[in-house]
């Protein structure tokens, strides 16, 4: 009975939609055809909607966002945070009121440190809650974005997303402030020895010194968990698409493999960090995978805080969220010759063309004007130099041992879903491992 008075409410504050107008109740076999039509398809609106018309603004209605065209990102990037919010954009979008996402942004500690040290790295228990945080997050606004925002305070109490949310923000509390006393106690001197700082623990802990305040367990999880949201999803889904792009071309793995046979040693690790920066090869096929397979259709997701009037006399109005079609624009083919192809040299063929100099706009980690993946101007993403790390590290270990397919009968990826702003790889993928060694024609 609850759910049926939920669905006509639903059905009356949306009598706008022109696909609600001729309908009193729709069933559950055609929500869930279209749902999944939206999940499967939704890259492909988006990027013919850009096609149509890629210099005008548009409006979603479904994520209640003006898309705008690129050539804002020359603009938007310079007004001040309390004129145009990535802040209050992600609060909004993430449903903050009902995630704890509203107190986490307002957190204020210094961090410039990574990862927790080995005793919680080692922890089976910690690493769920880390690596489950930010898809109960994620759940939370995918249960709510169903509705409109009259009926979210009358949901979300009876929500298993927040419940469950609830529970993995609650046990993450109690397990840092756990970790947190241990630490104090040995934090000025180990073994006598004064402390080195080596983990985003022990940066908290030394930002208590110069901010002369102590850090409550709530702030403690708060930055933690701010970490999780923005760099766990990031990471992990970049990695699972490269892979899966090697399996999808094995033909790039020989090449790729000669390439990393100059930088390791007898040991098949590579010789110091700063090999990382001379793969150029995979540095190229790790960026055509990123333009392929972008991890939101969308990026500059902000929200004006005041009336935003653009050079070209189009006025954001105060309250309005916003966005750039990243996605579209990366198969662009007026930036990107055989645009809707993979060509795993593209980039490193273009850097050996242009010569010596570092050529930033071409490698995975720069500000590429023609596919911004990592966004615009001063508040491009400062963790993409991680992200870049970590995955020449593992794809380095990968590529040395295994050779890589998918399970038999299947020869391509499967397509990629729509959920919210984000395109995940699909979850049904499967990907076979066969070990490899120099012998079998390295």
């Amino acid at each position: 009975m609850f759910q049926d008075i939920l669905r006509s409410l639903v059905t009356f504050g949306q009598a706008q939609d022109e696909v609600y107008r001729s309908m009193t109740r729709i069933s559950s076999a055609e929500t869930h055809r279209c749902r999944t039509y939206v999940r499967e398809q939704g890259p492909n609106i988006f990027e013919s909607q850009y096609e149509h018309d890629r210099d005008e603004p548009y409006f979603f209605q479904s994520l209640g966002r003006i898309i705008l065209p690129p050539k804002y990102l020359t603009e938007l990037p310079s007004l001040p945070r309390d004129t145009l919010s990535g802040k209050h954009s992600m609060n909004d979008r993430h449903f903050g009121k009902y995630t704890g996402v509203n107190v986490i942004l307002e957190t204020d500690a210094h961090v410039n440190a990574s990862l927790f040290g080995p005793r919680l790295g080692n922890d089976k228990e910690w690493v769920q809650l880390c690596a489950g945080y930010p898809s109960a997050v994620a759940n939370v606004a995918d249960d709510l974005r169903q509705y409109p925002s009259y009926l979210h305070a009358i949901i979300a109490p009876n929500s298993k997303s927040v419940r469950d949310l609830k529970k993995n923000r609650q046990r993450m509390k109690e397990t840092l402030q756990n970790e947190v006393i241990l630490r104090r106690r040995t934090h000025d001197t180990v073994g006598g020895k004064p402390h080195v700082q080596v983990d985003l623990i022990d940066s908290l802990l030394e930002s208590e010194k110069t901010s002369m305040r102590t850090l409550t367990s709530e702030q403690f999880a708060n930055v933690f968990q701010l970490l999780l949201l923005a760099a766990l999803y990031t990471t992990a889904t970049s990695i699972v698409n490269f892979i899966l792009d090697l399996a999808d071309r094995p033909e790039c793995i020989q090449s790729l493999r000669q390439e990393l046979h100059q930088f390791v040693a007898d040991d098949y690790s590579l010789t110091d960090l700063q090999s990382l920066g001379k793969l150029s090869m995979l540095d190229s096929f790790m960026k055509e995978s990123q333009r392929m397979s972008p991890l939101a259709w969308s990026i500059f997701l902000r929200k004006a805080l005041k009336d935003i009037k653009l050079s070209d006399g189009m006025t954001i109005p105060a309250g309005c969220h916003v966005s750039v079609p990243t996605a579209a624009m990366a198969k662009d083919p007026a930036s990107f010759e055989n645009a809707d192809q993979f060509d795993m040299m593209r980039f490193h063929r273009d850097r050996v063309a242009l010569g010596s100099g570092t050529h930033p706009h071409l490698q995975f980690t720069g500000a590429d004007p023609s596919a911004p993946a990592w966004g615009a101007g001063r508040w491009i993403c400062p963790g993409r130099f991680f992200v870049e790390a970590v995955s020449k590290l593992l794809l380095s270990k990968i590529l040395l041992r295994y050779d890589l397919g998918f399970v038999e009968g299947k020869q391509t990826r499967l397509p990629k879903i729509l959920s919210g702003d984000r395109i995940i790889p699909n979850p049904k993928e499967e990907v076979v491992f066969y070990p490899f060694t120099p012998k079998d024609g390295a």
